[in-house]
């Protein structure tokens, strides 16, 4: 099995006290800035027709497994579900917060058993309104899946043309209100 460090070209910080999220390009050090909607839900617009698409399904499983670290149970999240009623020769695209998004399937192994779950959860919790307007966020942070998995995801499957990538929780989560915004985004 070929492993390798990963590189990170892009940044991206989400201000939820200004309802921004940023998205930090290293090696342009190009800094966009994206709103979020807090009153109602936003339209994005696809290129084969025009609506919002952004549903999501979650498929429980009866499956436990253990990762190097955790013990887990898999549970698997169908994203833009309702991408399929509009299915054509291409699949059809989203393009929000400055992403391209279309329909996956994401396998999540999820544990109750992490140290600060329940403080994470909380800061979850305060921010639901804004990931409830913005369902594409639901992709991008991963805080916003706590409550529909009941648990922290140790370990993240998604496959994306055909390359699978696999996300491992290697140290405990640290939460921390100080968030860096990068010196180019302010």
């Amino acid at each position: 099995m070929l492993k390798k460090k990963l590189c990170y070209e892009e940044i991206i910080t989400i201000d939820y006290t200004n309802n921004i999220l940023y998205r930090y390009e290293k090696r342009s050090e190009r800094c966009s800035g994206f709103p979020l909607s807090t009153n109602s839900s936003p339209q994005y617009s696809t290129e084969n027709n025009g609506l919002q698409l952004s549903d999501f399904k979650l498929f429980s499983t009866d499956n436990s497994q253990r990762t190097p670290r955790h013990n887990c149970r898999l549970k698997k999240i169908l994203f833009g579900a309702d991408f399929a009623l509009f299915q054509t020769a291409a699949p059809p695209t989203t393009d929000a917060f400055g992403q391209i998004f279309t329909e996956s399937m994401v396998s999540y192994c999820v544990s109750v058993d992490i140290a600060d779950f329940n403080s994470i959860l909380a800061i979850a919790k305060q921010h639901s309104d804004v990931f409830e307007n913005n369902q594409f966020l639901r992709q991008i942070d991963i805080i916003s899946l706590f409550k529909i998995l009941h648990g922290f995801p140790v370990q993240i499957i998604k496959t994306v043309n055909n390359i699978k990538m696999t996300l491992l929780l290697i140290d405990k989560p640290r939460p921390t209100s100080n968030i860096v915004i990068p010196k180019q985004c302010l």
